[in-house]
């Protein structure tokens, strides 16, 4: 009997304690929540006072400084809650992105807009810089430059190589905006427009952490790897980096924000010369 009534009145203190726990779980959605959302209006303030000419180390050194004005309190640092837990309504909208390829040439920056909230493109010299901004200050930087080959022709009944294609993407942690890591791939094409044929002549890839310790662990899939990328009778060849990435921080990479994946960077080109470069999460 004394231990029925001990369970009894322990009964309340549990429920007690679970109402308190969801309480606070719920006031800390909501500072996370309101926090991300003030960041945004700022990130975009940050980006749209950035020249049209500005460089991926100019660009890299504004999301600095950003952070170091606007900094991110600790307490929301060190959450145990992810983007998804605070944000739910992103899942469908992930769901959608995972299918789709992110390429620079084939999508103007108002479609790429639609795909993922706000794109701000930098041009300069042989650079194009593309920064990905989404709607809880989540980021990406994506660079593709393309060095001249003075083989390259124009003339269509000859045989031509590309431009020295590399697509580099940079992924940063939502929470503090730090870099988190990169992955490149690199690559070079021969193509004949009459015979509608092209095939790799380099190829090269690697990634770089920026984040030491437990905190990130990238293991390598595929660096600067060649494969068939044909697309019914329109032919393609494509040069690509894959990594697994787990990490503490929740990161944006393919238009999705997540922990824990692969990650692939790419450049290709098809039989009429023209190159693109891309990525996705898979």
């Amino acid at each position: 009997m004394k231990r029925m009534i001990t369970l009894v009145l322990c009964l309340p203190l549990v429920f007690s304690l679970v109402g308190f726990s969801a309480k606070a779980e719920a006031s800390e959605k909501d500072e996370i929540r309101q926090y991300l959302e003030t960041n945004v209006a700022l990130l975009q303030h940050t980006f749209d006072n950035l020249p049209k000419h500005s460089t991926k180390d100019q660009i890299d050194r504004a999301i600095e400084e950003h952070y170091k004005k606007y900094p991110t309190p600790q307490r929301i640092k060190n959450t145990s809650l992810n983007e998804l837990d605070v944000f739910p309504e992103l899942e469908e909208k992930y769901k959608k992105i995972k299918q789709q390829d992110i390429k620079l040439q084939y999508s103007t920056d108002e479609e790429l807009n639609n795909i993922l909230e706000k794109v701000y493109t930098f041009k300069k010299d042989n650079s194009t810089v593309r920064v990905f901004l989404g709607e809880i200050g989540d980021i990406q930087v994506m660079e593709q430059t393309s060095t001249p080959d003075n083989s390259t022709s124009k003339d269509a009944s000859t045989q031509a190589v590309t431009n020295m294609e590399r697509n580099t993407v940079t992924a940063y942690a939502v929470l503090g905006g730090a870099r988190v890591f990169n992955v490149w791939a690199e690559g070079k094409f021969q193509y004949d427009k009459k015979k509608k044929t092209v095939k790799v002549v380099h190829k090269d890839g690697d990634y770089r952490k920026f984040i030491a310790g437990s905190l990130l662990q990238i293991e390598e899939k595929k660096m600067g790897e060649s494969r068939v990328a044909d697309q019914g009778k329109y032919v393609y060849r494509e040069v690509y980096s894959r990594i697994y990435v787990e990490a503490i921080l929740g990161f944006k990479f393919g238009g999705v924000v997540f922990n824990s994946g692969l990650a692939e960077v790419y450049v290709g080109a098809g039989s009429n010369g023209a190159t693109y470069g891309g990525q996705k999460k898979l």
